[in-house]
C-alpha cells in the first residue's frame, strides 16, 4: 500500500511539474499502449494496435477525437451538451418542453434536473423526469386518457409502469416513490 501511495504521489508531482514547466510527457505501458500529456490539458492515447484518441479541453468544454470521429462536450451550470460530427447530439439538464416530448406534462408536476434529449441516425429520444405528490395510479390514468390504453402496464404498491407503441413512436412511463413524492419518468422514442 505504501509503494502505491508513493507511486500515485510521484505521478501527481510529475504531472504538476509538466503543467508548470509546459513540457509534455509520455508513459508507455507493458502492452505497448501510450499516453502523452501535453501542456494545456491535452491528452493523447494510443493503444497497442496504434488506434489514437485525443482529449482536449478547458474545464467547460472538452473534445474527444479518434478515428471514429470527433465528439464535443460542454458542461455549464449543471447542464451537459454533447454532439459529434455525424449529427448525433445529447442534452442533459437543459430542460425538456412539452413540444420536445410531444406529450403533455402531468398537471402540477415539477421538472427535475435529469431530463434528457438525444438525436441519432436512428431517431430521437426525449426523457422527461418530473415529480408529483399524486399517486402513481392517478398519473397512469392521466396518460391513459392522453395516449389510450397501454400495450403493457404493471402496478405495484410504490411503482407503476406502462408502455405504448404506435408505428415508429413509443412512450414508456414509470412512476416510482421518491421520498415524500413520486418521480415521473416519461420517455418518448421516435424512430426514423
Amino acid at each position: 500500500m505504501r509503494m502505491r501511495t508513493l507511486t500515485i504521489a510521484g505521478a501527481m508531482l510529475l504531472f504538476a511539474g509538466i503543467a508548470i514547466s509546459g513540457c509534455s510527457h509520455s508513459v508507455t505501458t507493458s502492452d505497448g499502449s501510450k499516453v502523452t500529456f501535453e501542456p494545456g490539458g491535452k491528452i493523447e492515447t494510443t493503444d497497442a494496435k496504434g488506434n489514437k484518441a485525443t482529449v482536449s479541453g478547458n474545464g467547460d468544454k472538452m473534445t474527444i477525437e479518434s478515428e471514429n470521429g470527433k465528439t464535443q462536450y460542454e458542461a455549464t451550470n449543471g447542464t451537459v451538451k454533447a454532439h459529434d460530427d455525424k449529427g448525433n447530439s445529447m442534452e442533459m439538464g437543459t430542460g425538456v418542453s412539452e413540444a420536445d416530448l410531444g406529450v403533455p406534462f402531468y398537471p402540477g408536476s415539477v421538472e427535475t434536473k435529469d431530463s434528457i434529449k438525444s438525436t441519432t441516425d436512428k431517431g430521437t429520444t426525449v426523457m422527461s423526469n418530473r415529480t408529483t405528490t399524486d399517486d402513481p395510479a392517478k398519473v397512469l390514468e392521466f396518460y391513459t386518457g392522453k395516449l389510450g390504453k397501454p400495450e403493457t402496464s404493471v402496478n405495484a404498491k410504490d411503482m407503476t409502469m406502462a408502455s405504448w407503441k404506435a408505428g415508429k413512436k413509443s412512450e414508456t412511463l414509470m412512476v416510482s416513490k421518491d421520498g415524500t413524492s413520486n418521480k415521473i419518468s416519461l420517455t418518448v422514442v421516435n424512430e426514423k
